[in-house]
This record gives C-alpha cells, structure tokens and sequence, in this order.
C-alpha cells in the first residue's frame, strides 16, 4: 500500500511538473508573441521557471519519502529483513526441539530399560555417557 502510494505521489509530481512546462512555455510563447519580451529572455524565464517547478518537485518526493518511512517506522508491520530473521529463529528453535526430544526421548529410553532391568548399571552409564556426546 505505501509503496502504491509513493508511486501515485511520484507519478502525480511528474504529471504536474509536465503540466506546469506545458503552461509555462505557452504562457512565454504569448509574452514573445505580443513583444513583451525577447525570444533568449524567454529562453532564459522558462529555463529558471522549470528549474524552480523541478526542484518542488524532487523536494515533494523527499517530503513524500520521509513520511512513508515514518509511517512505516511507527507502524507495527514487520520488515522483510524482520520476517527473515524471524524465520531464522523459529528454523533454529525447530532444529534444537527436535534435538532436544530425540536426546532426551533416547535418555528416556534407556532409563526404561535399565528401570526394567533389560541393561546393567554398567551398560546404563556407558549408554548415557554416548548419549551426553
């Protein structure tokens, strides 16, 4: 939506700096026309004119700018970079559950096993000793 925005905003910006080149030029042409001025005086007026139409023009696109990065800096929507590291934690969290249950389901086990008395005490040691590696 804001990127949608910007576009619209930088869009509007060049349709009216077009818009003022348009009716600048005219409004020149009508002054040489009825020798109110000279055709390099012209030149030059229309050249400062549009010089001043494009630097509103860029200050409107930095204004705009800086106010979409504002309303997105205090919006609570997360950033592609804050989703990607999101997904990076949540990736590590599932790697180390799933270590955690095959470690601690295999310890389980094995305490079974030796609660049962399926394995010695010297066989229950040894086996935890490999498991804790």
């Amino acid at each position: 939506m804001a990127s949608k925005f910007v576009r619209n905003s930088l869009l509007l910006g060049a349709g009216l700096s077009s818009m003022a080149r348009k009716a600048v030029e005219k409004k020149i042409h009508e002054l040489e026309q009825d020798g109110v001025i000279d055709p390099e005086e012209a030149e030059k007026l229309v050249d400062d004119l549009l010089g001043q139409v494009e630097e509103k023009r860029e200050s409107l696109v930095q204004t705009v700018r800086a106010e979409v990065d504002r309303a997105l800096k205090a919006s609570p929507i997360a950033t592609k970079k804050e989703l990607a590291a999101l997904e990076e934690k949540f990736a590590q969290y599932k790697r180390n559950m799933a270590s955690y249950q095959v470690d601690h389901g295999s310890l389980a086990l094995l305490k079974r096993r030796y609660a049962k008395g399926e394995i010695s005490k010297k066989q229950y040691e040894q086996m935890r000793r490999e498991l804790a590696n």
